[in-house]
């Protein structure tokens, strides 16, 4: 798949030499020598021939709000919130010669350095998603094969941006950058790619990245939340970009006026991601599916802010591969339990709010309809939750499968909680679902578990009083 092909590129290892130094209106700023090295979600680390404080050969893990550098290609570098974390000194040599390493937390390359986050501002911004594609999944290629002629003829044609959101400051799209064929002497294949992204833009000049609202950073996160909820896969970020200033043509003898961009990188978990991609098999809920992919995402965006960033939470728990941690589960109760009262409010049992919101979703889980399995789980779940809570792991490697298979479960009935709040029809929601190969799993294997363990303790529906 191109997008994971596209994000194990950024995680390789690049070293940029250049000059650094800390910006400032003294006229007498320091340059120092050193390398850069970014690999995305493991590195982002420089390394100085020297300190920019060359009178102080004490060991300071000093702290820069920003600092610049400049290396060969026209690159120029803007990294935010910068440690010291070491420096190697010999008191025989000058300073000049000590080795400062550095730790950075985020910045940008491009063809220009800023001073401060606040002049961080694009006209729009596009990044990568691992698994939007196979959420869009759309078919560019068309085929003509003659076998005849042994000719073969390939058309691609981009697909057509979706428009996911609208308000009055940006727009927010699916859109796709594709790249044609290289052309060669002695060419032997020839491929066509293509990359969908989300493509935001600001209705009225220049917007900035940072910001807890109104911002690329705000937006970004929002658009991320709600679809990687949608495609139940890890949705890491990769190739964001943002344009300082927007292509011209030539016309009425004006020059060409290329674009200007600058991409960012940033200190974050990495994701183990699948071997062969994501394929649209695998996602929960497809684009196809919604109906009205616009009212979704809208009313996502009315949601409470705080019920909104657990859903980026959750998303983010996509990309954990701790399906045996006993934290886990807990953590998605807690969860669950979060994102309830941001919606529904009131201070109720977490059973009680089981049995609300399966009551809600009768129709996306039809197999625990019978033999009140909904609430046995339910108060299977609150128990392990408990148990870890309060240090008490005694019943941890009982029931393991069934352990597994809850925290599974979970993942989905928060997300359909989230999609069906957001105006999906429960049936139509369980239609998408049904054709998914982990809720298939689901409702094929956990009812006769939830059974074996209402077997195993037949007094907990007789003390359902206690859980209410």
């Amino acid at each position: 798949m191109a997008d994971r092909d596209d994000i194990l590129k950024e995680r390789q290892e690049q070293e940029y030499l250049g000059i650094w130094w800390i910006p400032g209106d003294d006229a007498e700023q320091r340059n120092v020598s050193g390398v850069m090295r970014i690999a995305e979600g493991e590195k982002l680390d420089l390394q100085l021939l020297g300190t920019f404080s060359p009178d102080d050969r004490k060991i300071a893990f000093q702290d820069y709000p920003v600092v610049n550098g400049a290396s060969h290609g026209l690159k120029r570098f803007t990294m935010f919130d910068v440690s010291v974390v070491g420096r190697e000194s010999n008191g025989s040599e000058p300073a000049e010669l000590d080795e400062t390493k550095l730790w950075c937390l985020e910045g940008w390359v491009g063809p220009e350095c800023y001073n401060k986050k606040e002049d961080i501002a694009f006209f729009s911004l596009s990044a990568g998603m691992f698994g939007l594609s196979a959420w869009h999944n759309v078919r560019p290629f068309s085929f003509d094969d003659n076998w005849e002629a042994h000719e073969t003829k390939l058309v691609y044609k981009r697909p057509e941006d979706v428009l996911l959101f609208e308000d009055d400051y940006v727009t927010i799209s699916v859109g796709y950058a594709w790249k044609g064929p290289t052309r060669a002497i002695g060419q032997t294949e020839a491929d066509v790619r293509h990359e969908a992204q989300f493509v935001i833009k600001s209705k009225a000049g220049k917007l900035p990245f940072y910001g807890d609202d109104r911002s690329y950073e705000f937006y970004l996160n929002f658009v991320r939340a709600i679809i990687g909820l949608m495609t139940g896969a890890p949705a890491p970020l990769y190739n964001c970009t943002g344009v300082l200033r927007r292509h011209e043509m030539p016309h009425d003898g004006k020059p060409f006026v290329p674009e200007i961009v600058l991409k960012h990188t940033w200190r974050r978990d990495m994701p183990k991601l699948p071997e062969k991609g994501l394929s649209p098999l695998d996602v929960l809920v497809p684009c196809a599916k919604l109906g009205n992919v616009r009212e979704v995402t809208s009313n996502f965006f009315k949601l409470p802010k705080l019920a909104r960033d657990f859903v980026g939470h959750l998303v983010y728990l996509n990309g954990c591969d701790s399906n045996l941690t006993q934290g886990v589960l807990s953590e998605l109760v807690f969860m669950f339990e979060g994102i309830h009262r941001e919606l529904y409010g009131a201070d109720r049992k977490l059973i009680l709010r089981f049995i609300d919101e399966l009551a809600r979703l009768a129709d996306v889980f039809p197999y625990l309809g019978d033999d009140e399995l909904g609430l046995s789980l339910a108060i299977f779940i609150k128990k392990r939750r408990d148990n870890y809570s309060h240090a008490n792991p005694d019943d941890y490697h009982n029931e393991l499968r069934l352990f597994i298979f809850a925290k599974m479960w979970m993942h989905q009935f928060i997300a359909a909680m989230i999609l069906v709040k957001c105006g999906m029809n429960p049936k139509d929601l369980f239609k998408s679902l049904a054709a998914n190969h982990s809720y298939a799993n689901l409702s094929r294997e956990l009812p006769g578990l939830i059974r074996r363990h209402r077997s195993l303790h037949p007094s907990e529906l007789a003390d359902t009083k206690k859980y209410l």
